[in-house]
């Protein structure tokens, strides 16, 4: 009985922990598109060839670096970091205004958000949830 007991608990804790693992950041990407859904998954690698810029996109990758939060002139705060699918890095950038995400360099996230180009380099936008 109590291996059992102690199987379910165990399952239940594989389950609370892949949710969280794949809550990190945004919603968990789709395989299909629609309005309700996220966008469909891709790559960084393909962001970067196609510049599919102003869509919304859902990408996972390796947080690579982490950088500073970032204030603006308006006193909005920011947190980004870099993402990388092992080939590719691309920054996010997420807004602070519904709080921030605790991730560490070698995290594996998965990021929904918009594809833009900010001077000269390109990011995903996102809110940290």
């Amino acid at each position: 009985m109590n291996k059992e007991l102690e199987f379910r608990a165990a399952g239940i804790i594989v389950l609370i922990v892949s949710a969280m693992l794949f809550s990190v950041l945004g919603t968990v990407c789709t395989n299909t598109y629609s309005l309700k859904n996220a966008p469909a998954k891709t790559t960084i690698s393909y962001l970067l060839t196609e510049f599919p810029v102003n869509q919304y996109v859902c990408v996972e990758g390796t947080v690579s670096e982490i950088l500073p939060d970032y204030t603006s002139k308006k006193g909005y705060k920011y947190q980004q970091f870099f993402i990388t699918d092992g080939k590719n890095s691309l920054k996010v950038f997420c807004s602070k205004y519904s709080g921030s995400v605790n991730v560490s360099v070698n995290d594996h996230v998965s990021v929904t958000g918009k594809f833009q180009k900010f001077g000269n380099t390109y990011e995903i936008y996102t809110q940290c949830k």
